[in-house]
């Protein structure tokens, strides 16, 4: 939605009865007095004038036309998937969602409310950063038939707030060596025919999979330092 729209929608609002004090208080184009309005225009019983409901098209031979499917999320199946990885594909939808319903509540604070807009934010952050682990992993079954690992080994509860902090710095340069690693073995890679294609490819798929290790290492180390937010 932009001001255009919105001051379109405080017209047909006016123009089907709504109360005009409503309309003066919801003038000022904003995410939250954008959805009031709305919501006050629906109220009317009045149709929105994108919701109007279209003529389905014709071919020239007289017949409707079907429309085109809808575009899903996601276009795998859980059923393509193991069963280790199910939790994998059951956690990316629900960061998936957490994500979307995160983003609604950020459209709904106002611009002066920065402090909770960042906190929103950093969690919409947080919730990719693990959705994207997932693809990860789902994506490397998908393409090799090879199994991530999908959590983290190490115990910090044992270690001093130090000790975690220098292990999480270790985690980050290990993990860009590793990446450096895996950058050059990828580009080295021969052509599927070479007969050393298979042995290559299985050895860089057990430096993408430890280095997917060290990833879920460091972001639960992270986790813990953020008291687990």
């Amino acid at each position: 939605m932009n001001a255009q729209k919105h001051r379109q929608l405080l017209e047909e609002f006016l123009s089907a009865g709504g109360n005009s004090r409503i309309a003066e208080s919801l003038k000022i184009f904003s995410l939250q007095n954008y959805a009031k309005l709305k919501y006050e225009y629906k109220r009317l019983g009045a149709i929105l004038p994108q919701e109007t409901p279209k003529e389905p098209l014709k071919e020239e031979s007289g017949n409707p036309k079907t429309e085109p499917p809808k575009r899903k999320v996601f276009n795998d199946l859980i059923s393509d998937y193991p069963v280790e990885l199910h939790p994998a594909y059951r956690r990316r939808w629900d960061l998936w969602m957490q994500a979307c319903s995160l983003k609604m509540q950020l459209n709904k604070i106002s611009e002066t409310e920065t402090e909770s807009a960042l906190e929103i934010q950093m969690k919409i952050y947080r919730c990719f950063l693990d959705f994207d682990q997932c693809q990860k992993v789902l994506k490397h079954y998908r393409e090799h038939k090879r199994i991530m690992p999908l959590e983290a080994e190490t115990n910090f509860e044992g270690m001093s707030e130090l000790e975690i902090y220098k292990h999480r710095d270790n985690l980050r340069a290990l993990i860009t060596r590793r990446k450096q690693t895996i950058n050059k073995m990828e580009n080295s890679l021969p052509a599927p025919e070479d007969p050393e294609y298979k042995s290559r490819l299985h050895t860089l798929n057990l430096k993408r999979e430890q280095l997917q290790e060290k990833e879920n290492e460091l972001m639960e180390c992270e986790k813990f330092l953020n008291n687990g937010k």
